[in-house]
């Protein structure tokens, strides 16, 4: 019998657009969007992780490209 598995978030947490901290866990170095694969999120959680995500880049509060650190 295989165990569920379970979302590092857990089922309850709201992901919302201001909170960058989580935001910036779930992008790559280059800005891109992890899937669920890597992210281990459910369905619905991507979902709503990539509006955020797209929400808050759109009003400027995360960037499209992150800058590089010369």
């Amino acid at each position: 019998m295989k165990k569920p598995k379970l979302s590092p978030l857990g089922l309850q947490r709201e992901i919302d657009y201001k909170d960058l901290l989580l935001l910036r866990s779930f992008t790559t170095s280059y800005g891109k969007i992890l899937g669920r694969r890597m992210s281990k999120l459910t369905k619905i959680q991507q979902k709503q992780l990539k509006k955020a995500i797209k929400h808050a880049r759109l009003i400027g509060l995360f960037p499209f490209v992150p800058q590089k650190s010369i």
